[in-house]
């Protein structure tokens, strides 16, 4: 259900008591060659409100989904962290529920640019977002893509991506936001699909100017060679794969302005030509998926830039897409048995109760799938209790899969079209050992 402003059910923004339950942020350690994290870096406490700020907003919210948006984090002094988003108004999707939970999660956020054609649709939405912004106001606005130098035509033309030319344009954008949009701070770029969770900090470190030095960055474990020939080509071999275990593509990512600059005329510089058309003309065609931004930048800070960078990993699953929900079984299967068309809310529900950081709805996503490094395995193997539901993962686990016979076919549609999800949750393997 959409949310409006309407005079029912007050919400106090945007300070709350702490979530009870769950993981949290694991910013884990296990890194030999990075520097170790602090544990719980975004389970901050919450300082008492400002007096200037008790206000209340008024939300409406259906019944369901009102926790999603409870025990936001408190306001800070300092807003630091500017945000891009960048999506089309035929995918907007879950974006609605990633931008009011970023905003309720992560107290650093000053603004949020939302990079998108000139569409009716979007207009509302980032109008809607705003007036439930905060009190202040004037927190997300809209950035016309077509103030960028290059459009999808200009890649069409430029490289034969045939479906794919939205998805390198996308990429593109939110790396130029920073050129193109007037008063940019350094900025985390998020995917729309991504649905946050869990008390959320991005600045690692302050300078002694108080500016923000040194940012998180979150770990995945994709292995995609593509991206790195790519990488090679672009950069004339000057950027590596700094850990064969990482990856960055975690669907989020701050670029740091001046480290991002710097990365930018590399490129330009070795093959003297705009950036945008470097990245295409390097290119592999036969490459189904031949580009990664996040790759690329999280690659280039970490060999030229380490003291920008602290590596953590927070808790993500991928999947399942926004009109799926979990029954029951194993939920790596695209089963029909495992997955029912359900009610987007409770799926988030059940996600947050299990104490995930986020979790990307993928579009494409037909189940429910993870991209662990196995260095910060353990909890998805043990709090999270991510093997008692996934086959794959209690694989990983070493924990053995205990199947069941499934519910009869009238007993999973009724439980996909109405019943509470985390009702619908079956246990399939016995819980790991405790010393585990």
């Amino acid at each position: 259900a959409s949310l409006c402003l309407a005079m029912v059910g007050t919400v106090v923004w945007p300070w709350q008591d702490p979530v009870e339950g769950g993981l949290g942020s694991r910013a884990l350690r296990g890194l030999s060659r990075f520097p170790s994290v602090p544990a719980a870096t975004t389970s901050l406490a919450a300082p008492p409100p400002p007096p200037v700020a008790r206000r209340r907003l008024e939300l409406q919210v259906s019944a369901p989904a009102l926790p999603l948006l409870q025990h936001c984090e408190a306001p800070v002094a300092a807003r630091d962290l500017d945000v891009v988003y960048v999506v089309h108004s035929k995918d907007l999707g879950p974006m609605e529920w990633s931008v009011r939970t970023l905003l309720c999660r992560c107290a650093q956020v000053r603004r949020v640019h939302v990079v998108s054609d000139d569409s009716a649709s979007v207009h509302a939405l980032v109008k809607s977002l705003d007036a439930t912004s905060g009190p202040e106001g004037a927190r997300v606005v809209w950035v016309n893509e077509r103030t960028f130098p290059f459009s999808v035509k200009d890649v069409m033309e430029r490289y034969t991506c045939h479906a794919k030319c939205g998805w390198y344009l996308q990429q593109l954008l939110k790396m130029y936001a920073g050129r193109v949009i007037p008063d940019l701070k350094d900025y985390l770029v998020v995917d729309a699909d991504v649905v946050w969770f869990r008390p959320l900090t991005m600045i690692a470190e302050r300078g002694e100017d108080g500016q923000p030095a040194r940012y998180f960055y979150d770990t995945a474990a994709q292995r995609v060679a593509q991206y790195f020939a790519q990488i090679n080509r672009l950069t004339g071999g000057q950027v590596q794969r700094v850990d064969r275990a990482l990856s960055g593509v975690s669907h989020h990512m701050v670029f740091k302005l001046d480290v991002l600059e710097d990365l930018m005329r590399h490129v330009e510089k070795q093959h003297d030509m705009a950036f945008w058309k470097a990245v295409l003309d390097t290119l592999d065609p036969k490459a189904g998926s031949g580009f990664s931004e996040y790759e690329l930048y999280f690659n280039f800070a970490l060999q030229y830039h380490p003291e920008t960078v602290q590596v953590r990993h927070l808790t993500f699953a991928n999947g399942p897409n926004p009109k799926l929900m979990y029954i029951h079984g194993d939920e790596s299967s695209m089963g029909g048995r495992v997955w029912g068309r359900g009610n987007f809310e409770k799926q988030m529900m059940l996600d947050m109760k299990h104490g995930f950081d986020f979790v990307g709805y993928h579009s494409y996503a037909k189940r429910r799938y993870y991209d662990v490094p196995k260095q910060f395995l353990e909890p998805y193997c043990t709090v999270l209790g991510v093997a008692q539901r996934n086959k794959d993962m209690a694989n990983r686990c070493n924990v053995p899969w205990v199947t069941e016979e499934p519910s009869p076919p009238n007993e999973a549609k009724r439980t996909s079209g109405g019943e509470s999800a985390a009702a619908a949750t079956t246990v399939l393997v016995r819980p790991p050992p405790s010393d585990r």
